[in-house]
């Protein structure tokens, strides 16, 4: 499996090799096999409040987004491309009044919040509190070990 990961971060705060590494190890646990891309942007509170709105229908700021890009969609691929998973938009700011909240440093917060994006653009949600369950195991699963 290779993984190309597209980091767009303004804040200079994104370690590429640590989320690439955390991309390959979500990867692995989930016995996903095929190559693929996946996006990350690191946007501010405005920014995601204007996502939010857009595409959720929801007013504010959130902590993280994803875009999964539609499963059998490639055949929009260029020829000899990687399938691109989706993209994860994190909202700085709120990232690390979240870190500040939680006690931990900023990169903590925004591996978290990366997992839990990934995951949705794999599938999974929590909708539903047994989804949410799931889904909250896993991701302390991955970020634990």
């Amino acid at each position: 499996m290779k993984v190309l990961l597209e980091v767009n971060d303004s804040y200079g705060v994104v370690p590429k090799i640590v989320f690439k590494r955390l991309t390959e190890k979500v990867l692995q646990r989930l016995q996903y096999q095929d190559d693929c891309t996946v996006s990350l942007a690191l946007v501010s509170n405005n920014d995601i409040a204007d996502l939010n709105k857009r595409y959720r229908n929801r007013e504010g700021a959130t902590d993280v987004l994803s875009f999964p890009f539609l499963k059998g969609g490639s055949e929009f691929q260029p020829k000899g491309s990687q399938p691109d998973l989706g993209e994860i938009v994190v909202a700085y700011q709120q990232a690390g009044q979240q870190a500040q909240e939680q006690g931990h440093e900023l990169v903590v917060e925004l591996k978290r919040l990366y997992v839990h994006g990934l995951l949705h653009l794999l599938g999974y949600d929590h909708q539903v509190e047994t989804e949410q369950q799931e889904m909250e195991k896993l991701e302390q699963e991955i970020l634990n070990n």
